[in-house]
C-alpha cells in the first residue's frame, strides 16, 4: 500500500481527504503543520508522496517544501492551496513550484483531479 503524508492545518479537510484516499487503498498519515510533517518523514521512510497546503499559520508550505526535499530528495510533492487573505492562490501555487513542488492543485479540486495527479506523480 502506498504511504502518503498529508500536511494541512484544516482538520476537516485532512479528515475528508484521508477517508477518500483510504478508500482508494492509500495509507495516509496526516499532520497539521510542516514541522510535524518533517518529524513524520524521519519516522516513516516508506512515505512516497507529500500533499501539503501552502497557506498555514506557523510555517507555509513554500517554506516547508525545501526542508522536505532536503530530508528526502526523491520524494514527490503535491502542493494544494485555496489562497489566503493576502495572496492569491495562483501566486502561492507558483511559488510552491519554484521551491520544488512537482504538481499543483487549486482548492477546491475534484476527487478525480486529486487521484489522477497522485497517480501521475507516483508513476514518474
Amino acid at each position: 500500500m502506498t504511504h502518503l503524508l498529508l500536511i494541512d492545518d484544516d482538520q476537516d479537510l485532512r479528515t475528508m481527504l484521508s477517508m477518500l484516499l483510504n478508500r482508494e487503498n492509500y495509507q495516509v498519515t496526516q499532520v497539521s503543520g510542516v514541522d510535524a510533517g518533517l518529524q513524520t518523514l524521519i519516522k516513516h521512510n516508506d512515505i512516497q508522496l507529500v500533499i501539503t497546503d501552502i497557506m498555514m499559520p506557523d510555517k507555509t508550505g513554500v517554506e516547508g517544501i525545501p526542508e522536505i526535499l532536503k530530508k528526502r530528495p526523491n520524494i514527490k510533492i503535491l502542493a494544494i492551496s485555496g489562497g489566503g487573505r493576502t495572496l492569491d492562490k495562483g501566486f502561492s501555487l507558483q511559488s510552491a513550484r519554484l521551491v520544488g513542488a512537482h504538481a499543483l492543485l487549486e482548492k477546491p479540486f475534484s476527487k478525480e483531479q486529486l487521484l489522477s495527479t497522485i497517480k501521475k506523480l507516483l508513476n514518474t
